[in-house]
């Protein structure tokens, strides 16, 4: 894969995960349930994908 490539879907994933971390926490404190767990989904995606993409091998969540 092309380096400039690759550097660009990291910093994607990176975005992605940071605005689904927030909007998470917002869903959950409305009692959205349903909305947070998709949202929270969403945001375990692009933090593997962030980790496969830059070759970590750590699954822990922050």
């Amino acid at each position: 894969m092309d380096i400039e490539k690759k550097n660009k879907q990291k910093e994607t994933a990176d975005y992605i995960h940071r605005i689904t971390t927030d909007l998470c926490q917002m869903a959950s404190k409305e009692e959205m349930a349903f909305l947070a767990y998709i949202l929270d989904m969403a945001r375990i995606e692009s933090y593997d994908m962030t980790n496969k993409i830059k070759g970590d091998t750590n699954n822990t969540c922050p």
